[in-house]
C-alpha cells in the first residue's frame, strides 16, 4: 500500500477533488490527497497480468510465465508454495525443459538459461543463454522428443547483436544450451526469420519451420540439411503456428496470422508438397496458438480472441471447446498430460479446462 512512485506508461486517469485514479502498466493505482503522500495499488482481483512468455513441463506441474512489465515468474508448489519472481522487467520467453524442469530459458531484458534451486526461494544459478530469443516470439524453442539436452531454436541476433551479430539463423543446442551450432543461416534484415520449430514424435529425423513471411522448411535429418516445402495457398497471408502429428511425420498442420474469412488453417498429409484448407466452423478471428495432443485420434486445439476450438481425425470442421475465457489473446497453449489439463497463456492471465 506505500507506493511512492507508480509506472510511467499511463493509459488511464480520473480526478474527482483530490482523489486521482490511475491506471497503467502496473496495475490501477489511487491517491486521497491528490498523490501527495502514499499511492495505494488496487489492483488485486484483476486479471491484468499479460502473459509475454509461459511453458510448463508434461511430467510435473512445473511451470514459467514472462510478464510484461513485470519479471519471469516460476511455480513449483512443492518446493516455492506457489509462484516466485526472477529476473525483470518486460520478461518474455519462458521456456520449462519438459523433462528436466529444472532447467528453464528464459528472455527478460536478455536471454538466460536458470538451473532453478530444488531447495528454496532463492540459489538458482543463472548463466547466459548464448541464444536470442527475440523481441515477443513466442514459439522459438523446441524440444528432442526423445533427448530433451538436445534444443532447437530460432536466434534472432539483430535484437542484442551479441549471439547472431544482426543475422537470423536457427540454431541447435545438443548439451543443453551449454554451447549452439548455427544449422541454418537467413542473413540480417527484418524477414526470414524463425517463428515456430516443431519436430515429430513418431520420427524425431524430420524436423519443421515456419519462417517469415510465408516459408515451411523442412529437415529429415534432425535438421543437418534443409528443403522447402511448397507454400500453401495464402494470397497476402502470412504463416505462424505449427503442428505435426505423433503418428506420422508427413502429417502437419500450419495456420496464417490474418484476421479475416481467408484459410486459417492448412493440413499437408505428404510432407508439404500438397496442402488442403483445414479451416471449417473457425470464426472470423486471428489464431494465436495451436497444439498437437499426443497420443490422440490427431486431435488439435487453436486459441482464438473469442475462444479455444477443437478438431480431430472424423470431423468434418472446428468446435468451440469449454466455455468462460474472456476476449484476448492466447498466445501459448500446453496440454499438462499427467494432470489431464490444458492449460492456455493469454493477454488475461492463465487458465486452465480439463
Amino acid at each position: 500500500d506505500a507506493h511512492t512512485v507508480i509506472h510511467g506508461d499511463h493509459h488511464g486517469l480520473s480526478i474527482i477533488g483530490d482523489h486521482i485514479w490511475n491506471g497503467n502498466d502496473g496495475g490501477v493505482y489511487y491517491s486521497s490527497n491528490k498523490g501527495m503522500t502514499v499511492v495505494k495499488d488496487k489492483s488485486d482481483g484483476l486479471g491484468i497480468q499479460e502473459l509475454w512468455g509461459f511453458s510448463q513441463s508434461f511430467k510435473n506441474d512445473i511451470m514459467a510465465v514472462g510478464l510484461n512489465h513485470n519479471q519471469t515468474c516460476f511455480r513449483d508448489d512443492e518446493v516455492y508454495g506457489g509462484w516466485i519472481s526472477v529476473l525483470g522487467a518486460d520478461a518474455m520467453a519462458a521456456n520449462v525443459n519438459p523433462i528436466d524442469d529444472q532447467f528453464l530459458y528464459v528472455h527478460p531484458w536478455k536471454d538466460h538459461r536458470i538451473k532453478r534451486s530444488l531447495t528454496g526461494k532463492t540459489g538458482h544459478i543463472i548463466t547466459d543463454l548464448g541464444l536470442d530469443l527475440g523481441y515477443l516470439k513466442d514459439d522459438n524453442l523446441e524440444f528432442h522428443p526423445h533427448n530433451y539436452y538436445t534444443i532447437y531454436g530460432s536466434d534472432y541476433g539483430h535484437i542484442s547483436g551479441n549471439h547472431g551479430a544482426g543475422t537470423f539463423s536457427l540454431a541447435k543446442s545438443t548439451d543443453n544450451a551449454s554451447s549452439w551450432e548455427i544449422i541454418k543461416s537467413f542473413g540480417a534484415g527484418n524477414t526470414n526469420n524463425v517463428v515456430a520449430i516443431k519436430t515429430s514424435f513418431a520420427d524425431s529425423n524430420f524436423v519443421y519451420a515456419v519462417v517469415e513471411p510465408n516459408r515451411i522448411i523442412k529437415s529429415t535429418n534432425e535438421g543437418v540439411t534443409w528443403t522447402d516445402t511448397n507454400t500453401p495457398p495464402i494470397g497476402n497471408n502470412g504463416l505462424w503456428r505449427l503442428a505435426v502429428s505423433d503418428k506420422n511425420p508427413e502429417h502437419l498442420w500450419v495456420t496464417t496470422t490474418r484476421e479475416n474469412n481467408n484459410p486459417k488453417i492448412f493440413h499437408s498429409t505428404n510432407g508439404g508438397v500438397t496442402w488442403t484448407d483445414f479451416s471449417e466452423g473457425l470464426p472470423d478471428q486471428a489464431i494465436y496458438s495451436l497444439i498437437y495432443q499426443r497420443g490422440s485420434d490427431d486431435l488439435l486445439y487453436v486459441g482464438t480472441t473469442f475462444g479455444v476450438y477443437y478438431r480431430k481425425a472424423g470431423m468434418s470442421q472446428w468446435e468451440l471447446f469449454g466455455r468462460n475465457l474472456p476476449a484476448c489473446k492466447t498466445s501459448f497453449m500446453f496440454i499438462n498430460y499427467a494432470k489431464g489439463k490444458l492449460r492456455l497463456g493469454t493477454s488475461r492471465g492463465l487458465f486452465e479446462i480439463d
